[in-house]
């Protein structure tokens, strides 16, 4: 089964339908309002705005929404090509966001952002573990005598 018919089994059809309906709305800039849109399916408008806060609805609505754009990917690819190629041919130069976005589509220019921690090395101390402890042997027989005279007075 496809995401989209994993997703719409947890909505009723009214909610897919809609859900289409305002993918369409936004993609293609249908002039549909939600009024329409809560028409045609059957529902009042505060219905449609209760179901976009819905994570079910959302989780739906989007999935249909990628399933869109990547039906036409290819046209966008062309459309970016075709950009940059006549900033080329118009100026000689190329768009820098242009290319930038095709790089991006590309997957060979992605965001990445680095963080190098730097922590001071336990080796920083030259004593070896067997100085270090009898330093403590010493401290501690210091230590002991001086409970010792204290004890005394």
């Amino acid at each position: 089964m496809s995401k989209i018919s994993d997703l719409g089994r947890k909505l009723t059809p009214q909610q897919r339908k809609a859900a289409h309906f305002l993918v369409d709305k936004e993609l293609n800039a249908t002039g549909r309002t939600i009024k329409d849109i809560a028409e045609e399916v059957g529902v009042s408008d505060r219905m449609i705005y209760h179901w976009k806060k819905d994570e079910a609805f959302i989780l739906y609505k989007n999935a249909v929404n990628e399933q869109q754009i990547a039906e036409v990917a290819g046209e966008i690819d062309g459309l970016l090509i075709n950009h940059i190629r006549q900033m080329g041919n118009k100026n000689g130069s190329f768009s820098t966001k242009a290319l930038e976005l095709a790089y991006k589509r590309l997957g060979l220019l992605t965001n990445k952002s680095e963080i190098e921690m730097r922590t001071e090395e336990t080796t920083s101390d030259p004593r070896s573990n067997v100085a270090i402890e009898a330093e403590i042997a010493e401290l501690d027989a210091l230590l002991a005598e001086d409970n010792e005279e204290d004890n005394v007075h």
